[in-house]
């Protein structure tokens, strides 16, 4: 399997072939913590800010974005209300009660 490595100026400018853009990985210089990272390019595509910043950073900065706090309490509500999580919740709940404790 032939990966290609990207650099942040070649994604900024598109100078990459985006054939099988899921095997590329880019090499970044992250402008925050000063560390190199290398990820998949598929994975920075992805992201709603293309910075030139690692993952942590970027995660740390833009998490408290009010469109990812509501995209991240839509993907918690469907995940919580999922039937096996109800039953395993219901199950803790009947455990924690059937020991006299409140």
């Amino acid at each position: 399997m032939n990966k290609k490595q990207i650099t942040f100026d070649d994604l900024k400018n598109r100078n990459f072939d985006t054939k099988g853009i899921t095997k590329h990985f880019c090499i970044i210089n992250c402008e925050k913590c000063n560390i190199t990272t290398k990820f998949l390019v598929i994975s920075f595509c992805k992201r709603k800010y293309r910075e030139n910043l690692c993952t942590i950073c970027y995660r740390l900065l833009k998490m408290y974005d009010i469109d990812w706090r509501n995209n991240n309490s839509k993907s918690q509500l469907i995940a919580q209300n999922k039937p096996e999580v109800i039953e395993k919740q219901r199950l803790s709940q009947l455990k924690r009660f059937s020991n006299g404790r409140s």
